[in-house]
């Protein structure tokens, strides 16, 4: 039962830094205040994504999935999920970020990361 709480902490944390890094980096003087004020809502933003796929990584390990299956499927998953929010966003008339299909890196990195971290620690040494 690591694998919900090592996504919920570990996967909008990763998805935080890949949103950072596809987006440019945070420049400025205030940079470390900017990332200090976006991190919980990025947490909560990522919440959703990283529970659905936690979900959906339990279910390819119990079909039983291998490692490297898992992760691809898994990262697959996370891909999906992270255009959650986008969704509305497509739709809409003058859209607050422009729909790019590399934003799903942004779930589907942090899930193969928090798949291969649940399956190590998962595995008793």
């Amino acid at each position: 039962m690591i694998r919900f709480p090592v996504f919920a902490v570990l996967g909008p944390l990763a998805g935080y830094f890949v949103f950072i890094g596809l987006g440019g980096g945070i420049k400025g003087d205030s940079a470390g205040i900017i990332f200090g004020m976006l991190l919980p809502v990025a947490w909560i933003a990522g919440l959703v994504p990283a529970s659905i796929t936690a979900a959906l990584d339990q279910l390819f390990e119990r079909l039983g999935a291998r490692s490297v299956q898992r992760y691809l499927l898994t990262g697959i998953i996370g891909y999906a999920s992270a255009y959650l929010f986008m969704v509305e966003n497509y739709f809409e008339i003058e859209p607050l970020f422009p729909f790019r299909y590399d934003w799903g890196l942004v779930g589907a990195i942090p899930a193969v990361i928090c798949s291969f971290v649940t399956e190590k620690l998962e595995i008793p040494v």
